[in-house]
């Protein structure tokens, strides 16, 4: 499997935002819609509520 594939089959196994018990510091994914670079986050829970933060992807486009 190229490189480039192996990430794709990684982000791919993640969960996706929303459809989970998400816990401080999880990774959690938008679906993946072809033709436009996986959207991940890292979850962060702070007294006020549930934050997503980006997370920047090697070799990821802006």
């Amino acid at each position: 499997m190229t490189r480039r594939g192996s990430l794709r089959a990684a982000i791919e196994a993640l969960p996706l935002r929303l459809q989970t018990a998400e816990q401080d510091g999880d990774l959690v994914r938008d679906r993946l819609v072809p033709g436009q670079p996986p959207r991940v986050y890292r979850v962060r829970l702070f007294p006020t509520g549930l934050v997503y933060v980006p997370v920047t992807l090697p070799g990821a486009r802006p």
